[in-house]
């Protein structure tokens, strides 16, 4: 399920039986009720259930594509109820409306996972992947202070001043987070040439992330410090429970 789908959930409390199954009369009908609503533009689903100790409450639970979509079949709705009253009525008890819940998808995938798929990215040698990752005006500073943004990092590489053959994510030495920011310290081993000349060296990287907002969920790199080149055949530098990560 997309993480942009909007769900809503209704809640319908009826005071008698009669008025129950009136209102399933109403939503069995081909031309006002629930067939209606699925053949919808963006509607993805429609759930009906009941309470399991009060039979006179019904539950309506829907997935949209977007709220666009569940807006747009409101706005349908509020016509077909002009066109129909008994629709009306129908929502309403003791003129009490009904209780409607916004909800969204369940993201299961915890923030940790989240912020690996990021740094994953940012260990490849096709810039324009990473871009997706990165904050607009993020910065790679390499180690004698010079920053270079992704955009003139993909520039380089296209027109050959440097080569990457491999870029490649060694293991995590540090996830540390911090309500919506994050830092990560991780070793990469990257081999490629720069003007010409090979290079095979391991660096160990700091980059600081923001979740962009608690809605989406989504994490964007900021910036990242890299350390002075080590020989790839050096053992990577040991950090204390580094294991628990990887």
């Amino acid at each position: 399920m997309s993480e942009s789908n909007y769900i809503t959930k209704f809640e319908f409390k009826f005071r008698t039986r009669e008025e129950k199954q009136t209102f399933l009369k109403i939503i069995e009908d081909k031309d006002k009720g629930i067939a209606i609503t699925k053949a919808q533009p963006g509607c993805i689903s429609v759930v009906i259930s009941q309470d399991v100790e009060d039979e006179h409450e019904i539950y309506f639970s829907e997935t949209w594509k977007d709220k666009e979509s569940y807006d747009n079949h409101i706005e349908f709705r509020n016509t077909l109820n002009q066109k129909y009253p008994e629709l009306l009525l129908s929502h309403c008890h003791n003129n009490r409306p009904r209780n409607v819940r916004k909800l969204k998808s369940f993201d299961m995938e915890s923030d940790e996972s989240k912020i690996k798929k990021v740094i994953n990215s940012l260990c490849t040698h096709k810039p324009l992947n990473a871009m997706a990752h990165c904050n607009f005006d993020y910065m790679s500073i390499n180690d004698t202070g010079q920053p270079m943004s992704m955009f003139e990092w993909d520039k380089i590489t296209k027109n050959g001043t440097v080569v990457e053959k491999c870029n490649e994510l060694v293991k995590f030495n540090r996830i540390k987070t911090f309500d919506n920011m994050a830092f990560v310290c991780y070793t990469t081993h990257c081999i490629y040439s720069l003007n010409g000349t090979k290079k095979d060296e391991k660096r160990v990287k700091t980059t600081i992330l923001e979740r962009c907002s608690k809605n989406t969920g989504k994490w964007f790199a900021l910036f990242t410090q890299n350390s002075s080149a080590l020989s790839s055949s050096v053992e990577s530098p040991n950090f204390p429970y580094s294991e628990f990560l990887n």
